[in-house]
């Protein structure tokens, strides 16, 4: 009669989700002929490196939240399983994980629940609120909390929302031309100015030209006062707490000519070399065309 025995033993597997084995060597006689037996566990429900089960994939790759305003933004995703990232052959195992954790910049919320820069913990399926100005150039991460402990590794590679919070891009307008006459007045303006956005306007040179009424207005009236000059109109736009220096526009104050043709410029010191040159200052009547 042969004899069976049974032996039994407790095995740990270290939280990684790779095949693990245990290897047993026993001798089978009294011969001492030696034989091993090699168990492999290729499930192992771990989160520590990189499996396609394992996956997050949400419905957005990108939050876009204009500076200034709070939006909300839905992010949805199908819950995750265990997977071997070393074995494709190994298909998603365990039952599906359900808890997860988001972080997000400071003063943004998921659910209602503010952000202080540390992990927050929800399902599958939240609201993400932004705030006024954080977050430029940032991302809303996600990671999975492994369902078997707490303890054990998140998702090695949590999944990476960025977001963009684009400036507002800004330039000086006026109908017609750059050009003032000389006594008059001109009324500029900025393209692309976001609704509660705050302006003020200043010149390079207050002794040709000045600023009729407030330079804290949306647009701004400017008075030309010499015969030939040039200047820069300049403005600094506030918008909460974002502060964007426009371009600097070049403006031309000329001479009235209603009825002649004169040119008038800068010849930079003669033999030839010639600066800018502005013609007139009004258009001629009934001119289609200029000769030089």
């Amino acid at each position: 009669m042969v004899e069976t025995l049974h032996y039994t033993f407790v095995g740990r597997f270290s939280d990684d989700n790779n095949t693990q084995s245990f290897r047993v060597d026993y001798t089978r006689n009294s011969t001492n002929n030696a034989a091993v037996e090699i168990f492999n566990f290729k499930k192992i429900k771990s989160l520590k490196y990189y499996a396609t089960p394992s996956a997050i994939n949400t419905n957005n790759s990108i939050i876009n939240a204009p500076r200034c305003q709070i939006t909300i933004h839905n992010v949805s995703f199908n819950n995750i399983r265990f997977g071997n990232g070393f074995d494709v052959t190994v298909p998603a195992y365990g039952n599906a994980i359900t808890q997860y954790e988001y972080l997000l910049p400071t003063g943004w919320s998921l659910n209602g629940s503010p952000s202080t820069g540390n992990w927050i913990t929800a399902n599958n399926n939240v609201t993400i609120t932004s705030d006024l100005t954080n977050g430029d150039g940032g991302a809303v991460q996600i990671r999975a909390v492994n369902s078997c402990n707490a303890s054990l590794a998140k998702t090695n590679l949590p999944k990476v929302i960025s977001i963009n919070r684009p400036a507002p891009t800004f330039n000086i307008t006026t109908p017609n031309n750059f050009v003032i006459c000389n006594g008059a007045t001109k009324t500029f303006s900025i393209s692309g100015l976001p609704a509660g956005a705050t302006v003020v306007w200043s010149l390079s040179n207050n002794s040709v030209a000045n600023i009729v009424g407030s330079n804290t207005n949306t647009s701004v009236v400017i008075q030309g006062n010499a015969i030939l000059a040039q200047f820069n109109l300049t403005a600094i736009v506030t918008h909460c707490s974002f502060v964007y220096n426009v371009t600097p526009q070049l403006i031309y104050i000329g001479t009235p000519v209603p009825t002649n043709l004169k040119v008038s410029g800068n010849t930079n010191g003669g033999n030839g070399r010639s600066g800018w040159v502005i013609l007139g200052c009004n258009s001629v009547p009934s001119a289609t065309s200029y000769e030089w």
